[in-house]
């Protein structure tokens, strides 16, 4: 998000903002993204609207397509790598008490765990992210059967001496149905959690790799495969059905305004080409107007990508951007808590 003060971000003769606070509480907010009339799932906090399609999604899968062709294809030779074998004896060796549990979370990648996480979903009212994980969890269950038997890999038992087996080892090796699932679960219910949610689902799934490799029925190149797989896939589902844009709504940009210690009396989006953000004019206690850009998670990562790109095809970033700087201006994530200087002091950035 960035802020800088402007007065003239309307047309002329026109209040940006109405009234004060009285012409913010009659503009009416654009759609959730949720159920018609209702509040997002991130209502109160940063209210996730518009459901559209990302072009993140799209390096989702291409990025996850080609780690699973070249894991399959290594894989497809029963050739085992040296840092491959020694990683699953260090974790297949593992004490009982540390191990153990891990038998227990690795059920989190199973069939049956599809059904379940949607069932929780609907019972918090959650009916499209229902959809997505069970969309994209049988779907990845369904792909991974498929890769098994095009890559034909064996069980680690069939591959190398001292196995210890705790678990059902038939079937084939890559990639990885449970952790597959997991991925596909995590990345399905991804847009619709807040931060450190999204990272404690991925915590998950990296448990259930471990769990598998303690059971001595997949190696690690099994268990990274089957995350792509899965990261691949639930990405597709999202480009096909949408997912949530990650943009705060004008009650979670006030929230944050707030917060920091600002007093804004009224907010009114702008109908500009913003380029991956949505823009508002605030008017704070004291009269001043505020310009603020609220980016999304989703935006930034094309914004990052759109940086990568143009750093492959030039050799360097030009992030630089010939204007005039406001007289106060601050750029941070919309959950941070990092905001503009005192008035005259160096700009901030974040």
């Amino acid at each position: 998000m960035k802020a800088g003060s402007r007065r003239s971000a309307a047309q002329p003769g026109k209040d940006p903002v109405g009234a004060g606070a009285a012409a913010a509480a009659a503009q009416p907010e654009r759609p959730t993204g949720t159920t018609r009339g209702a509040p997002g799932p991130h209502a109160g906090r940063a209210g996730l609207r518009h459901l559209r399609r990302h072009p993140a999604d799209v390096l989702r899968v291409l990025v996850g397509g080609l780690v699973v062709v070249a894991g399959g294809l290594a894989a497809r030779h029963g050739h085992v790598f040296a840092f491959d074998a020694n990683l699953f004896r260090l974790v297949n060796d593992l004490p009982d008490a540390i191990g153990r549990p891990l038998l227990v979370v690795m059920q989190l990648g199973a069939l049956a765990a599809v059904p379940a996480v949607a069932a929780v979903a609907l019972a918090a009212r959650r009916p499209r992210l229902a959809r997505d994980l069970a969309l994209s969890g049988g779907l990845a269950w369904a792909l991974a059967k498929l890769v098994k038997d095009l890559v034909g890999e064996a069980r680690p038992i069939g591959l190398l001496h001292g196995v210890v087996v705790r678990g059902l080892a038939t079937g084939l090796g890559y990639p990885s149905g449970h952790v597959t699932v997991a991925a596909a679960l995590a990345t399905a219910a991804g847009p619709w959690l807040p931060r450190p949610a999204r990272r404690a689902t991925w915590w998950v799934v990296w448990l259930v790799a471990l769990g598998r490799m303690y059971a001595g029925v997949h190696l690690p190149l099994d268990v990274v495969g089957g995350a792509a797989l899965g990261w691949a896939v639930a990405a597709a589902a999202h480009l096909v059905v949408g997912a949530p844009g990650g943009l705060p709504a004008a009650s979670a940009v006030l929230e944050g305004l707030r917060a920091a210690g600002i007093e804004p009396v009224g907010i009114q989006p702008v109908g500009a080409d913003a380029r991956g953000s949505d823009p508002f004019v605030v008017r704070t206690r004291n009269g001043e107007q505020w310009f603020v850009k609220a980016v999304g998670r989703e935006q930034r990562d094309a914004d990052l990508l759109y940086k990568l790109w143009r750093w492959r095809c030039t050799g360097r970033s030009r992030t630089r951007v010939r204007s005039r700087p406001p007289s106060r201006r601050w750029s941070t994530r919309p959950t941070s808590g990092c905001w503009p200087p005192a008035p005259g002091s160096a700009p901030r950035r974040c």
